[in-house]
């Protein structure tokens, strides 16, 4: 059996031993998540340090190099051999002192001495520099000593601070092929260089410093870049130029081993055992076509242990010359694994998972991604059981209201919920809104949105829904109803009910106005806009109209029946009438695929684009309510979601249909009087969607 530590592969055997090997050898990611989150947190870049054995090694510019954080401009010439080696440290003055004071007067830094040497300090002496006297105390190896002295000056009342400066005994020097000295300082720093090194090409940033009696280079090299290299001496090795499907496929398969190497490989590059080619844009362009694709396998990128074993290249390279695909990559590499783009990349972890009441669980969700950490919260609610209902109410039960989500609960005795649609600034909702059978808000400025529907038996259907009433005259007429509990503008009729508040709007000039009781009798006609507001009847309503409705309307008489229905379209497939709507938008998932229509309900971008808070509500093919809220705008914690991730994860849920609700600040979720999610901020809501015992 080939295990991982198996010794060279034959050269004659290809596809199948190599193929043993892959499997057998896989390691997955030893580091964990955040190994993932700190790599791509630093631009996919290969970082580790490198100890270099010998006390010198020389290098190529392959390209200039602008020596950073020196005093002076320092250029390496393309192509000139350079030699970095470790010299003695010419300078034999090295120690931190404290500084007392520094004074113009010299007779003045004495008398201070004289006071420090009489409560024990005598390690002092005066120096004058830059025209002043200055009083230091003691001579330390080591910024811990100085403090620990500080503190005792300063026990004593002579308060100073530390100064001067501790010199390591060795340095690094550079010198150019005819020995001229350039640079000699404890370190070298190499941003955005490109050099050889032993014949290998290297590019990235770079420091050279001391580590005991030995060189130690700390590298961040681009992944992508050392990828490219490695194909570029790949086909050097064996005088052979890949096809450009041979290039991606190689390019993923080196990148995923190459993420998980990194410090084997560069021993080896120190070693002369392998090396890195300078690439050309051919090879450079096919590795960037996949930069963030790699073979993931369980959640984790799935690279070998021991990525170059003796025999490696040749096998590889025997590999690459037969007939091959992604399938046969796959296949050969593991076969349950898969090529995957790192930023899409994401590990779910299920913290709580309880039962609030038989047919109602509440879950909350961590969810780890490259970008940052989510935390969602869920409702599930049964709707096959009848223990339970769901519902929209308006906060204090008006169409101007504003409460927080657990008082909205608490006055309506629910047991879960979560925030509604939007509103506005008043409290009033923007879209359809309904309760109880009476309609409350119609849609807005004509948009056609996204509608979570309840009918009489608690059936919900969630669609893209539009809406108007209708008033049923006695002579047989319909007239269309077009807007709810506001002023008529022209040419309109409305509907004005007891959630607009205890008196109707001022009536326009012009306008007609009906006062309908609960029996649906005309009990009043207003014409006079000079009037006192009308009282709306508790459990009739009023009507407000202007133009050519208006003038219908006028010609009705006290006593007269007139009806009012609502009709939503297209027509809801539910089994009752509709009793309950909640307008919010856009769609997320339609026959379960995701469908979101954003721009055919016409949300503006900032609901639209970008990580948010959210809340969504679903409808699962098994008859389940789904509630969600994911936290946002709170980077350390929970960054939130895009519209797509949104529909994504309702989608991995089993929603069969889902819509946005309103999110941002408003996104929460309450269960049992508590607000169960963290909002972005303190916010007030104009409506909640809750669950409440069924009786």
């Amino acid at each position: 059996m080939i295990n991982k530590n198996s010794g060279i592969l034959k050269n004659l055997v290809l596809v199948l031993p190599l193929t043993c090997l892959l499997i057998l050898v896989l390691t997955l990611n030893a580091y964990g998540e955040d190994r993932l989150i700190n790599f791509v947190g630093n631009n996919q870049r290969l970082i580790g340090d490198l100890i270099i054995d010998s006390s010198s090694f020389n290098f190529t510019p392959a390209d200039q190099i602008e020596l950073e954080a020196t005093d002076k401009e320092i250029v390496l010439e393309k192509d000139r051999e350079y030699f970095i080696e470790i010299v003695e440290n010419e300078n034999d003055e090295s120690f931190l002192t404290i500084q007392i004071i520094a004074l113009s007067e010299r007779s003045e830094a004495e008398v201070i001495r004289e006071n420090l040497e009489n409560h024990g300090f005598t390690d002092n002496r005066i120096v004058f520099e830059d025209d002043l006297y200055k009083l230091q105390s003691g001579e330390f190896d080591s910024r811990e000593k100085a403090e620990e002295y500080r503190e005792k000056l300063a026990d004593s009342g002579f308060e100073g601070w530390i100064t001067g400066e501790i010199t390591e005994p060795y340095e690094l020097l550079i010198r150019d092929n005819s020995g001229k000295k350039i640079y000699q300082g404890p370190d070298i720093n190499l941003d955005d260089a490109e050099f050889y090194i032993n014949d290998t090409w290297l590019t990235g940033d770079f420091v050279l410093n001391l580590e005991d009696d030995r060189i130690k280079l700390d590298y961040f090299i681009p992944i992508d870049m050392a990828v490219a290299g490695n194909i570029a001496s790949l086909e050097n090795s064996h005088n052979q130029e890949f096809r450009q499907e041979e290039l991606e496929l190689l390019s993923i398969f080196l990148r995923t081993n190459l993420y998980g190497n990194a410090e084997e490989i560069f021993e080896k590059i120190s070693a002369g055992e392998i090396d890195f080619n300078k690439p050309d844009s051919r090879i450079i362009d096919s590795v960037m076509k996949t930069q963030d694709n790699y073979i993931f396998y369980d959640g984790d990128i799935a690279y070998q242990d021991d990525f170059y074993p003796a025999g490696y290249l040749r096998t590889l390279f025997h590999w690459l010359s037969v007939d091959f695909n992604e399938e046969t990559v796959l296949n050969d590499y593991y076969p349950e694994a898969e090529i995957l783009n790192i930023m899409e990349y994401s590990r779910l972890e299920t913290i709580v998972d309880a039962r609030v009441q038989r047919g109602l669980n509440y879950k909350e969700i961590r969810e780890e991604t490259l970008r940052g950490n989510r935390n969602i919260t869920v409702l599930e609610l049964d709707l096959n059981r009848s223990n339970l209902k769901v519902r929209p109410f308006l906060a204090n039960s008006t169409v101007s209201g504003l409460e927080d989500l657990v008082e909205i609960g608490r006055s309506n005795q629910a047991l879960a919920g979560i925030n509604g649609g939007f509103y506005e600034y008043s409290g009033r909702p923007l879209g359809i809104y309904m309760e109880d059978g009476n309609i409350v808000t119609g849609k807005v400025r004509d948009l056609v949105r996204s509608t979570l529907l309840i009918d009489e038996y608690g059936n919900i259907d969630i669609g893209i829904r539009d809406w108007n009433g209708n008033l049923g005259l006695e002579d047989g007429r319909d007239l269309m109803v077009s807007g709810v509990n506001q002023v008529p503008e022209d040419g309109q009729a409305v509907i004005i009910n007891k959630y607009y508040g205890e008196q109707a709007p001022q009536l326009r000039e012009g306008a007609v106005e009906l006062v309908v009781n609960s029996q649906g009798e005309i009990a009043g006609i207003n014409r006079s806009h000079f009037l006192a507001p009308s009282s709306i009847p508790e459990d009739g309503y009023i009507i407000q109209a202007t133009g050519s409705k208006a003038n219908i309307l006028g010609r009705l008489s006290t006593g007269e029946t007139i009806s009012f229905e609502n009709r939503f379209f297209p027509e809801p497939e539910l089994e009752g009438d509709i009793v309950h709507a909640l307008g919010a938008g856009p769609k997320l998932i339609e026959d379960g695929r995701i469908n979101i229509t954003s721009y055919r309900e016409g949300f503006q971008r900032d609901i639209v684009y970008g990580n948010a808070p959210r809340s969504a509500a679903g409808i699962t093919g098994d008859n389940k309510l789904l509630l969600v809220t994911v936290d946002g705008r709170q980077p350390e914690r929970s960054i939130g979601m895009t519209l797509d991730e949104l529909a994504e994860f309702m989608l991995d849920l089993g929603a069969e249909k889902a819509m946005n609700l309103d999110g941002g600040a408003s996104a929460r979720m309450m269960v049992r009087g508590f607000t169960m999610n963290v909002p972005s901020s303190e916010r007030n809501i104009g409506n909640a969607l809750l669950i409440l015992p069924n009786m």
